[in-house]
């Protein structure tokens, strides 16, 4: 009988665009090798198909816990910039993505 393991991620990792998501896709990765994974993941929106696909080859199951906006300033921040992070800027949000490392590279090749 496999190790299961409960992960809880704030967000989708992939695609893995900022440090947080690159050491979570990082975790889940090496973790997925040795033990069977079930991801929880706190969303805003719906995991998209690509991104179920993408979690799926690093967790046995992909489990979508959704939030809601709690404070007026989140709100009016995820109806103007509604591809933003909830913890990004404006300014930081329009930036061009970072990949990281061979994470970023080898999901964003499938």
């Amino acid at each position: 009988m496999a190790i299961e393991v409960l992960f809880l991620a704030w967000d989708s990792p992939w695609p893995a665009h900022y440090g947080g998501a690159c050491r979570t896709l990082g975790l889940l990765t090496e973790l997925s090798a040795a033990f069977e994974v079930e991801l929880l993941v706190l969303m805003r929106e719906p995991l998209r198909v690509d991104q179920l696909a993408a979690l799926a080859s690093v967790s046995a199951r992909v489990t979508e816990i959704p939030l809601r906006d709690a404070t007026l300033t989140q709100r009016l921040r995820n109806a103007l910039w509604p591809s933003s992070r909830t913890m990004m800027s404006p300014r930081a949000a329009s930036m061009p993505a970072v990949h990281c490392g061979r994470y970023a590279q080898t999901r964003t090749m499938q």
